[in-house]
């Protein structure tokens, strides 16, 4: 594994979401990995960022995909993954990530990032949740998880981490930002019973999520936030009696 540069950590995986002048510089897409499992597996990926980087088909989450299958994992042995992202992820490697779990049903996985990545925008923010909905732990990086990664990912020549100016305060806002986007009820801070309502859809029906899926990857139980609260659709085979199935619920919506 290569190691960061000092320099390079402090730039990359510093925490404020806008940039001062002073100190600007184009933010790659770095992934520092640990497996816990019969043995302890670390690495980092990046991909570039800036107007020639960060395309559609090349994402450090799709890169760590093709890591971890290239491992050649026992899918009957327990692991334990803790991914340390710059940028938390897309939509579409949210659903590639869930997809992995699928591969290895005793992995469980930890995202955990530094910034949100355009968590304003809906597509994101449903990403989001159903990396949570899927048991995949989502949190934001603390002063403890950046002195974790400066001790393994870093070639730090022995110094000590130190923090940056209002390091503890950029988390706590980016902490109350994800707090909002999974829901109060469904956060970290939370662990108490989630309030989960349940509706039924014809097979034929217009599907959630058909438009990051394609129809043949389309499981039997599709979760969505429908008004602000979890929604688990439970997809139900046409009987042949019927003539035509019942109309499907409005799209879901944050």
């Amino acid at each position: 594994m290569i190691l960061l540069t000092p320099e390079r950590f402090y730039s990359q995986f510093n925490n404020r979401e806008r940039q001062l002048k002073q100190s600007y510089c184009v933010r790659d897409f770095y992934l520092c990995y640990e497996v816990d499992g019969p043995q302890l597996i670390r690495g980092c990926l990046r991909v570039p960022g800036g107007p020639s980087g960060h395309r559609k088909d090349d994402h450090v989450e799709l890169r760590f995909i093709e890591e971890i299958a290239s491992m050649g994992l026992d899918p009957d042995q327990s692991y334990q993954i803790t991914c340390y992202l710059t940028w938390s992820p897309c939509p579409g490697c949210a659903w590639r990530l869930v997809d992995l779990l699928g591969d290895y049903p005793n992995l469980k996985l930890h995202i955990c990032t530094s910034r949100l990545y355009f968590h304003w925008r809906k597509d994101h923010i449903e990403g989001l949740r159903h990396l949570w909905m899927s048991n995949v732990f989502v949190t934001v990086m603390t002063r403890d998880d950046f002195d974790h990664c400066w001790e393994y990912f870093v070639d730090n020549q022995g110094k000590a981490f130190e923090p940056w100016e209002k390091l503890d305060l950029h988390t706590e806002r980016t902490k109350r930002r994800l707090r909002s986007i999974l829901g109060e009820r469904n956060s970290p801070a939370n662990t108490g019973p989630l309030s989960v309502q349940t509706e039924q859809l014809w097979a034929v029906s217009p599907l959630p999520g058909l438009a990051v899926r394609p129809p043949e990857a389309v499981p039997s139980v599709l979760w969505f936030f429908k008004d602000a609260i979890p929604t688990i659709y439970t997809i139900l085979p046409i009987p042949p009696s019927s003539p035509s199935p019942p109309s499907s619920p409005s799209s879901p919506s944050s």
